[in-house]
């Protein structure tokens, strides 16, 4: 049995069921996030052959791109050198990912918009997005990368087939999150 929470409330409901079913039960039901079953699914099936990229490191990796396209960005060109816009620029690709965008998606848009704030923004991001994608898969994988490997995965596997999954605490589903289930 499975019961599935956001990452950031998995010990808060291990806590739950402790209480409320006592401790011949914390073993039989495991309290995971899609990260977590998306690990556990790759560390049994397999499916990852590159590192996977951490929260800081995707961080200094947007860093390290926005001041190297510093003369192509259009809004932000003087907010490169802040680490907390590469914090915040990782924080919206990430997101993106979340809910399958892809740079291509956000080009796109910029396209279509008259010259704006907006559109500069969507051209902005979309460049680090695509770039960071680009330098990204060369050596690693992030963890929205990990989710759509383990959705594959999955698909070619029975390795949770029978299992039962209960979700809590969920105010709604990326895409991904609704692919996976």
């Amino acid at each position: 049995r499975y019961v599935i929470v956001p990452d950031q409330f998995s010990y808060m409901m291990e806590k739950k069921i402790l209480a409320e079913f006592g401790e011949r039960y914390v073993f039989a039901i495991q309290v995971v996030g899609f990260r977590m079953l998306s690990q556990r699914i790759l560390e049994r099936v397999g499916g990852i052959k590159k590192p996977l990229l951490s929260p800081v490191g995707r961080s200094m990796l947007i860093s390290s791109l926005a001041l190297h396209n510093k003369e192509k960005l259009t809004l932000y060109p003087n907010s490169a050198a802040y680490a907390g816009f590469a914090d915040m620029a990782a924080d919206a690709i990430r997101e993106l990912k979340n809910y399958a965008i892809s740079p291509t998606d956000l080009k796109e848009a910029a396209d279509r918009l008259k010259e704006s704030e907006l559109k500069n923004k969507l051209h902005d991001v979309g460049l680090l997005f695509s770039a960071s994608e680009t330098q990204l898969h060369v050596n690693f994988v992030d963890t929205e990368d990990q989710l759509d490997i383990a959705i594959q995965k999955l698909r070619e596997s029975d390795f949770l087939n029978g299992s039962e999954f209960y979700f809590d605490v969920f105010s709604d589903f990326t895409p991904k999150h609704l692919e996976m289930i």
